[in-house]
C-alpha cells in the first residue's frame, strides 16, 4: 500500500466508518475516447481516490455481500487492506487491496501480499482481492500470482486478481457506473450506442461535477445571505461564519408507544411509569421527561431521541417538525451544502445519499406562484427556474432541469407551513407528493407542527420526527464555535500561541454557560438554537446576561434598536441625530412592519434576493 494512504487500526474489529469522501461522486471527468470500439476502460486516468471509489462500488455489487466499506481513514495504518466486505452467512471476510500504481509487477505483487500477511486480518479473511489498473496476464506476473496464492493458501486465504481486464469485464453490464466514472462517450465506446441511449437524460460524470461545483457555490452564497448567524461583524470587520462551519447537529425525537399486557392474577398493579421503566430499563435513548401516558392500562407513549444523521437515513422520505427558531431551515441548508462537499461532514448521510443531487425547494415561493397562476407556469421546474432567475443565475436552469429528471434527485423542501393561501399550499403539496411518488426519489420536508397538521398531508411512506431541544453538550458545542470565531476575528494580525488562544476560548465558553445555566429562565431559552445564538450575541456586546427571559427579550430588543445603532454611529464618527426617531417610535414602526409581514407575507421574506 502506498504511504499516502496508510491507515491506523485502533481495534481488531472493523469499526471505523467509511470516510464520507468515498460516498461522493467522482469529481474528475475523463477525456472521451478517440476509438469507438474498446474492450478495456482507461483505469489509469482515474485518480487513486476515484479508483478506490470504483472498487468499492463493484465490491458492493457482489451478490452475497451483506456489508462493504473502506477500512480505516487517510493517514491510518491499513493492515494491508483497503476495503472489506462482510458476506451473508459466512464468518470470514473478503478484503481488497487497491493498487492504482504503474508497473505493478512481480516485486510489487509479492510486497502487497507480504504486507497483508503481517497484518491482523489474516485469520478472519477468506479471500484477498488485488485490484490494479494494469493487466496481470503477463507470464512473470501470472507466475508471481501463483506463488503468492500458495503462500496465502497455507493461511486458508484465496488470492484473486482484479486487473484492468477483469474490472472491464465486471463493468460490461454496468453502464451507470461507467457513466459515473468515465462519462457518456465512454459508455458508447465501451457498451454501445444502445446502452448509452438507455441512460436517457441521466447526468454523466462531467455534468454531475458541474452541478456539484456550481450549486455548492450558489447555495453557500444564498444561504449565508439569508442566515449569517451571529453578526460578529458588528463588533469587528470580518466575514460571516459559513453555515457549514458553525452548524451543530441536533437530535430527533420520534414518537413511540408500548402496549402493556397485564398478567392475569396480578394482585398489585404497577403505575404506567413503573411499567415503562421496567420495559426500558437501561435504555438511555429516550427522554423520560417528555413521555405522555395516553392509556394507563394499555398504551404508554413516549419520545425516543435519535442522532440526526442515522434517523434521517433510516428511511428515504422524512418530515421533520419544529417550532420557531428550532433550526428547521438551517438543517436543510446545511444538508444541501454538506452533501455537495468533497468530503461531507455527515458520514452516514453521505453513504446513503452521497451519489444524489440535492435540490433545495422554497415551498412558500411555490405556493405564491400557484396562487397567482394555479394552472400555468407553476410546476416544480417553473418554481426553481424563477427562483434561480431572481438571483441572476439563469445559467443554472439547464442543470436543475436535468437534475429534476435524474433518478438520483434528492429534494429538500423548506417551509411546508409558510404560505398565504391554504388552498395553494394544498395544491403545491399534492403536486409535490405526485412528483416524488412517480419518480420514487428520497425527500426531506421541514415544517412547523401546526401548519403541517392544517395541510393534512398523507404520511403513508413518510417517517415523522421532531427536532429535539439542544442538549447541554450541543449548547456547549454551538457556544464554543462562536467564541472561537470571535476570538480569531479580533486577533487577526496579533501573534498568539494556539494553546493559549484555545484555553482562553474554553474559559470564556465555560463562564458563559455557567451564567446561562444559573438562571432557570435562560436555561430554557438556551434549548432553542435561535435564542441561544441571540444570548451569545448579547454576551459579545454586554458583560453579563439578564437573569430572566423577559429581561433577556427586553435587553435584546434594546440592543438592536438603540445600543447597536449608536455604537455604529460613534464608530463612523456620525454625530448628527436630528432626524432620528425616538426608541418608542422605532418600536412602533417595527411592530407595524411585523404585523404587515405576518398578514401579507406569510411565505416569508428570505426568498427574495438582496
Amino acid at each position: 500500500m502506498t504511504k499516502k494512504n496508510q491507515r491506523h487500526v485502533q481495534n481488531s474489529e472493523p469499526t471505523s466508518p467509511i470516510p464520507s469522501w468515498l460516498a461522493t461522486p467522482p469529481a474528475t471527468p475523463i477525456v472521451p475516447p478517440v476509438l469507438t470500439s474498446i474492450q478495456e476502460l482507461p483505469f489509469e486516468k482515474l485518480s487513486w481516490e476515484n479508483f478506490e471509489k470504483l472498487c468499492l462500488r463493484l465490491a458492493k455489487l457482489e451478490s452475497n455481500v451483506e456489508h462493504c466499506q473502506l477500512y480505516g481513514e487517510r493517514g491510518q495504518k491499513q493492515e494491508g487492506i483497503d476495503i472489506y466486505a462482510r458476506r451473508k452467512a459466512v464468518e470470514k471476510y473478503v478484503v481488497y487491496q487497491c493498487k492504482r500504481v504503474k508497473n505493478f509487477g512481480p516485486t510489487k505483487i509479492k510486497k502487497a501480499v507480504t504486507e497483508f500477511l503481517k497484518g491482523s486480518w489474516v485469520d478472519k479473511t477468506e479471500i484477498l482481492i488485488l485490484c490494479t489498473q494494469e493487466r496481470l496476464s503477463s507470464t512473470d506476473r501470472s507466475d508471481m500470482l501463483e506463488v503468492q496464492a500458495t503462500r496465502l493458501r497455507v493461511k486458508s486465504v484465496t488470492l484473486l486478481p482484479w486487473d484492468s481486464y477483469s474490472l472491464s469485464e465486471k463493468l460490461k453490464g454496468q453502464p451507470k457506473i461507467v457513466d459515473d466514472f468515465f462519462g457518456r462517450e465512454w459508455v458508447k465506446a465501451f457498451g454501445g450506442e444502445e446502452e448509452a441511449r438507455k441512460l436517457g437524460g441521466r447526468l454523466d460524470v462531467g455534468q454531475v461535477t458541474e452541478f456539484r461545483t456550481k450549486f455548492k457555490a450558489f447555495y453557500q452564497h444564498v444561504f449565508n445571505q439569508h442566515d449569517p448567524g451571529i453578526l460578529v461583524g458588528q463588533l469587528i470587520a470580518t466575514e460571516a461564519l459559513p453555515i457549514e462551519s458553525r452548524y451543530v447537529l441536533p437530535d430527533i425525537n420520534e414518537q413511540r408507544s408500548i402496549t402493556i399486557q397485564k398478567s392475569e392474577g396480578s394482585d398489585e398493579a404497577q403505575s404506567p411509569e413503573e411499567e415503562l421503566n421496567e420495559i426500558l430499563i437501561g435504555d438511555g435513548a429516550y427522554e423520560r421527561s417528555q413521555r405522555q401516558v395516553r392509556s394507563p392500562r394499555q398504551v404508554i407513549a413516549y419520545q425516543q431521541r435519535h442522532p440526526l444523521e442515522y434517523w434521517l437515513t433510516s428511511y428515504p422520505r422524512s418530515v421533520i417538525l419544529g417550532g420557531p427558531g428550532s433550526g428547521k431551515s438551517s438543517l436543510l441548508r446545511f444538508l444541501a451544502v454538506d452533501l455537495l462537499q468533497e468530503s461531507p461532514r455527515l458520514t452516514a448521510v453521505a453513504e446513503a445519499w452521497g451519489q444524489y443531487l440535492p435540490v433545495w425547494v422554497p415551498f412558500a415561493l411555490w405556493t405564491k406562484i400557484i396562487s397567482e397562476s394555479p394552472l400555468n407556469d407553476s410546476s416544480l421546474g417553473d418554481l426553481l427556474r424563477k427562483w434561480l432567475k431572481s438571483w441572476d443565475e439563469e445559467s443554472l436552469c439547464p442543470l436543475v432541469d436535468r437534475a429534476l429528471e435524474d433518478e438520483r434527485l434528492l429534494l429538500l423542501i423548506d417551509g411546508l407551513d409558510e404560505w398565504t393561501s391554504e388552498q395553494a399550499a394544498k395544491i403545491g403539496l399534492q403536486r409535490l407528493q405526485v412528483f416524488i411518488g412517480h419518480r420514487n426519489i428520497p425527500a426531506v420536508v421541514v415544517s412547523r407542527p401546526t401548519g403541517f397538521d392544517r395541510l393534512g398531508m398523507q404520511t403513508a411512506g413518510w417517517k415523522l420526527g421532531e427536532l429535539s431541544d439542544l442538549s447541554a453538550t450541543q449548547q456547549k458545542e454551538l457556544s464554543r464555535k462562536w467564541f472561537t470565531f470571535r476570538a480569531k476575528a479580533i486577533s487577526v494580525g496579533v501573534a498568539f500561541e494556539e494553546a493559549e488562544a484555545d484555553r482562553k476560548v474554553e474559559l470564556e465558553t465555560e463562564a458563559f454557560l455557567a451564567e446561562l445555566h444559573g438562571s432557570p429562565d435562560l436555561r430554557e431559552l438556551a434549548k432553542v438554537p435561535l435564542l441561544l445564538c441571540l444570548l451569545i450575541s448579547h454576551r459579545f456586546f454586554n458583560a453579563r446576561l439578564p437573569q430572566s427571559r423577559f429581561k433577556a427579550y427586553d435587553s435584546l430588543i434594546e440592543h438592536l434598536i438603540s445600543t447597536h445603532p449608536q455604537r455604529r454611529k460613534t464608530a463612523a464618527f456620525i454625530t448628527d441625530s436630528s432626524t432620528d426617531l425616538s426608541e418608542d417610535e422605532v418600536k412602533g414602526v417595527l411592530a407595524s412592519l411585523a404585523y404587515h409581514t405576518q398578514v401579507h407575507f406569510g411565505e416569508g421574506l428570505d426568498l427574495l434576493p438582496n
